[in-house]
């Protein structure tokens, strides 16, 4: 096999099982440290990568005004004013009177979210994310009550893992050698991707590419072995 753990998991909030490939760029996310570790606008591609070097998780932070005026955006359709008030009075949604508190229900420490939402607000006020250079959505976290929504990498959108070929798509056996009559194209081959995924449609030239080496190959063997080629 190829590819083996490489793939595509984008970040999903804990009140939604479906796909969806970001968070709205109104919020922050913290780490459980309670500190910022990247833009909210960063690729989908990448995201999973920089969660998994700050613990696998986070809290999207974003205040009352910012709830009221959400609404469904292509990267994640569920991040609606009407669905985070739902959420919030069922619990899904963690909210809170200050931000101290709703770190006590994060189980993070409240000094450096306190810092985190000051820095961040400093920053709003200057029109300029200074951390991570957030190119659009910068508002002000300062209007209580304050949501904290749990957000991990978790729905497969994308694996690299398949069968290992060879330059002319043969599928190479335990051996390290090529099966005679055996090919392998597409989503069935070991991926060419590196550790991160690059983008939306990614998959697509590997699968022309080696689709049409396999298939000719394919139609090669399968002629001489009707006798129909030398």
């Amino acid at each position: 096999m190829g590819g083996h753990n490489r793939g595509l998991l984008p970040v999903t909030p804990g009140f939604n099982r479906d796909l969806e490939l970001g968070v709205p760029p109104w919020s922050i996310l913290v780490s459980r440290e309670g500190r910022r570790f990247a833009s909210e606008m960063a690729p989908y591609t990448v995201m999973a990568g920089l969660f998994k070097r700050n613990g696998g998780m986070a809290y999207a932070i974003f205040d009352e005004a910012a709830r009221r005026e959400a609404d469904a955006m292509p990267a994640g359709p569920s991040w609606t004013s009407e669905n985070l008030l739902a959420k919030a009075e069922s619990g899904e949604v963690l909210r809170a009177d200050t931000l101290d508190e709703l770190a006590a229900l994060c189980k993070i420490n409240p000094a450096p979210l306190a810092g985190t939402v000051q820095k961040y607000n400093e920053d709003c006020a200057r029109g300029v994310d200074t951390a991570y250079f957030k190119p659009m959505g910068l508002r002000p976290i300062e209007t209580p009550p304050f949501y904290a929504v749990e957000v991990r990498p978790a729905i497969i959108a994308w694996t690299g893992c398949g069968l290992r070929v060879d330059p002319d798509t043969h599928v190479i056996a335990n051996t390290e050698l090529p099966i005679d009559n055996l090919f392998a194209a597409g989503e069935a081959m070991g991926t060419l991707h590196g550790d991160r995924y690059i983008g939306g449609g990614g998959s697509y030239g590997p699968a022309v590419t080696f689709g049409r080496i396999a298939g000719r190959n394919a139609a090669t063997a399968a002629a001489k072995s009707a006798g129909l080629m030398e």
